[in-house]
């Protein structure tokens, strides 16, 4: 099982004169990177002129896809580890980082009232969190980063999938 390369998207945000946006996506055919911005833009110049609507952003996104999918055998999407940290620097101000379909390894047991509750001291939890810290590969919204957890909880959100 591996990620393998599955081409390239282009995303175009269009915003009207009441500042609603839509996005619109294209499967691009480019193979390389290069090949897929130069598509982009050549998209983004033919599509301005049948638009009332701006262009306010665009994202070319390389996509990758597992060549052999197969179901977990008991994960719930809809179950989600919720973790509240501190944002670095601040001493009240708070994130939320959301885990869908939580590793029972994350929690503080497998049964009972601790396989509701997160482990913060858990090694691999820690790991996925540095993503998020000073030095880390994102920043959480307005390009704040994260401090340390403070704890974490299961928890669901509804759904209609059945």
């Amino acid at each position: 099982m591996a990620l393998v390369t599955d081409g390239y998207e282009l995303s175009i945000v269009i915003k009207d004169t009441g500042n609603n946006a839509t996005v619109k996506k294209y499967e691009l055919t480019a193979v390389t990177a290069a090949a897929a911005e130069t598509d982009a833009l050549a998209i983004i110049a033919v599509l301005n002129p049948v638009t009332e609507g701006t262009i306010s952003s665009y994202r070319v996104s390389h996509k990758f896809q597992e060549d052999d999918f197969s179901f977990p055998a008991a994960a719930a999407i809809e179950q989600k580890a919720s973790i509240v940290a501190l944002i670095d620097g601040e001493a009240v101000k708070t994130c939320t980082e959301k885990i869908p379909s939580p590793d029972v390894g994350i929690m503080q047991g497998a049964d009972g009232e601790a396989f509701n509750l997160v482990d913060i001291a858990d090694t691999a939890l820690l790991a996925y969190l540095l993503v998020f810290q000073t030095g880390g590969e994102a920043t959480i919204s307005d390009g704040e980063v994260m401090g340390a957890p403070l704890r974490g909880k299961r928890i669901t959100v509804g759904s209609r999938k059945g």
